[in-house]
């Protein structure tokens, strides 16, 4: 991903939280990432609550 694209995709994410009036603190436990498995975790509120996506490979 290039510079350019990388602050758009921010850009977006930002226009997202703006929008739907969500407070968020943006740090690196925002996103959990899980490579063996393909788990990403959302951390939604505490680290204790969170949502889990999967993800599979092609």
């Amino acid at each position: 991903m290039c510079k350019w694209q990388f602050h758009c995709l921010l850009n977006f994410l930002n226009l997202l939280f703006q929008t739907a009036n969500i407070s968020v603190r943006f740090s690196w436990s925002l996103f959990q990432f899980h490579y063996r498995n393909h788990w990403i975790r959302v951390i939604s509120q505490n680290t204790n609550n969170c949502k889990r996506l999967r993800a599979d490979r092609q």
